[in-house]
């Protein structure tokens, strides 16, 4: 999957950032000449192709063995989640592998509750009906799995009275201490949710799931509680000594399908106005992620914390990096080698260039070596003169 996208990314300009220095280079260096949105698709997408059909057809040789769910839960801290089909839904008259819970990664389908009907030792063929309990078995990663499949309403019974929006919403592992005024009652008297407006989604005892209604566990000190809560939740119990870890889990905010839409069509007109060139690529960016942010399909502060300043501050460095190479007389050393080597023939200073770019690539980055690769088919201006 990996591969799949780094070769993808080379479809369009946006693809990759090392796409976008090269052509901010292009655009600086011979004004009028930057490349469109999608003209790299003409060399991107036959080879994107290539090696979609290549992977498809080695991967069953050159991935390793993986261990079957079962096996992969038997040393991990588990827990046992419900979720609810839900009607007119994605997933209603779909086998269970057809929708993909028969291949999920951090969990597997234990039993399904339909009706008056309880469904053990569930096959890949079963059909999803309405309103189906579907009773899951996994690690704490197996919440946001689920989550992300559309039809799918878990642990609906203990959130929906939480007074939060989805965006606010998270995952916190808490473990009990002896001194909880919880231990000793169950779920359903302690009045967890009320008291810490947190709702219990599952519970783990000495890494293993409990069986049984939820309400009607006694708690234990030592217990792992998994809660839907609010962000700010870590900070205001880390101190209390009614529990003995308190732990968020990243990235655990439920997704709102109801605004895909709308992002979707975002996007679209984002590619369309940057393909006619109505408005310029970087504007009509900014414009698409402002408009996200206005719709409600991100809020402020998750597009705050999508930026990646680590590789902003890379990317930076890498210019740097390249310059340096640059100026320091390198590029027009590597520049005299593919020359040389090639001997005037484009087709061979193309196969030169690539060879020597996925070289450089492995002792520098790829940001770097975009520059430095640039600078030794464009010479710098203290060269030139």
């Amino acid at each position: 999957m990996n591969h799949i996208v780094i070769l993808a990314g080379m479809c369009t300009l946006i693809g990759t950032s090392t796409n976008l220095i090269v052509n901010s280079l292009l655009v600086k260096t011979v004004p009028d000449s930057g490349l469109s949105l999608f003209s790299l698709i003409w060399i991107g997408l036959p080879l994107t192709i290539i090696g979609f059909l290549y992977i498809l057809v080695a991967s069953r040789w050159l991935l390793p063995d993986r261990q079957s769910p079962v096996e992969q839960l038997e040393n991990a801290r588990e827990y046992s989640v419900e979720a609810r089909v839900t009607p007119n839904g994605p997933l209603v008259g779909r086998s269970i592998a057809e929708v993909g819970l028969r291949s999920m990664r951090f969990a597997y389908v234990l039993e399904i509750s339909r009706g008056e009907r309880l469904l053990t030792a569930v096959g890949p063929d079963e059909v999803l009906q309405a309103n189906d309990r579907v009773t899951f078995v996994g690690v704490v990663d197996a919440v946001n799995e689920l989550r992300r499949i559309p039809g799918l309403l878990v642990a609906e019974e203990q959130t929906y009275q939480l007074n939060l929006r989805h965006a606010q919403r998270c995952l916190v592992e808490l473990v009990l201490s002896p001194s909880s005024p919880l231990v000793g009652h169950t779920v359903r008297e302690s009045g967890f949710r009320s008291t810490y407006n947190a709702a219990i989604i599952s519970i783990s005892r000495e890494g293993e799931r409990l069986e049984g209604k939820l309400g009607d566990v006694r708690l234990r000190a030592g217990d792992t509680l998994l809660v839907e809560t609010d962000q700010n939740f870590v900070e205001r119990q880390k101190y209390n000594r009614e529990f003995l870890l308190v732990s968020s889990l990243q990235d655990s905010s439920p997704p709102d399908f109801r605004r895909a839409p709308i992002a979707f069509a975002i996007l679209i007109i984002m590619l369309l106005v940057a393909s006619f060139e109505v408005v310029p690529l970087f504007q009509a960016s900014f414009i698409a992620a402002g408009l996200m942010v206005a719709t409600g399909c991100v809020t402020l502060s998750v597009a705050r914390r999508s930026i990646e300043y680590p590789v902003l501050a890379g990317i930076a460095a890498s210019f740097a990096l390249g310059f340096a190479l640059a100026e320091s007389g390198a590029a027009d050393l590597l520049a005299g080698y593919i020359g040389g080597i090639a001997k005037g023939d484009p087709f061979w200073a193309l196969v030169v260039l690539y060879v020597a770019t996925v070289v450089v690539t492995e002792l520098i980055t790829n940001n770097a070596a975009g520059v430095l690769m640039f600078r030794s088919r464009w010479p710098s201006p203290r060269t030139a003169t």
